[in-house]
């Protein structure tokens, strides 16, 4: 698995968070299981998560993001999730979230999107993306589902050379959703 030199400094440019800006573990090649605090969601990464809450700011106050993360010099795995209260939401159906988060995504990024499509996760709707980021250097690899109130997203940012990589393929995979967790 090839890793540019400049492409690592492009994923340190783009921040390689790409909705909130929070810290990211360094080092290590061991997979990691990781569950969530209340059991609703478990999955694996490439390394030790770094666990941090930030705050999104919406109309009805500060609303919490629980943020999982391991990232290197030249790759970010992040999973959070956000509970949005239902007054938060309104109106908005779960395809206009996702496709919010969709946009949101690109727009942190400053990328381009490259593939979007609607999947599901056991019946839970969910969107995938690919999007090309800094000068085509870096791709940005998501999904997203929601469940109730809740909005899970799953995102690899990788250089454009390893974006195929099996390590990519395992981390969007493993996510699963875990019935009898508080949600669902």
């Amino acid at each position: 698995m090839g890793r540019g030199r400049s492409a690592g400094g492009w994923l340190r440019a783009v921040g390689l968070v790409l909705l909130l800006a929070c810290g990211g573990s360094e080092g290590g090649s061991e997979w990691v299981s990781v569950t969530a605090e209340d059991g609703t969601f478990s999955f694996r990464m490439p390394g030790e998560a770094t666990r941090t809450t930030r705050h999104l700011t919406t109309p009805v106050g500060p609303v919490p993001v629980q943020v999982h993360m391991y990232q290197t010099a030249e790759e970010s795995f992040m999973v959070n999730y956000t509970d949005y209260p239902p007054e938060v939401l309104g109106e908005l159906s779960v395809e206009e979230l996702l496709d919010g988060a969709r946009d949101g995504a690109i727009a942190s990024s400053a990328g381009m999107l490259l593939e979007h499509r609607s999947i599901d996760l056991e019946g839970v709707p969910g969107r995938a993306v690919r999007i090309s980021a800094a000068g085509g250097e870096v791709e940005v690899q998501g999904r997203f589902f929601v469940v109730d109130t809740r909005l899970y997203q799953i995102l690899a940012t990788t250089s454009t050379e390893d974006a195929t990589s099996p390590r990519v393929a395992s981390f969007l995979d493993s996510f699963v959703l875990h019935r009898g967790g508080g949600l669902m």
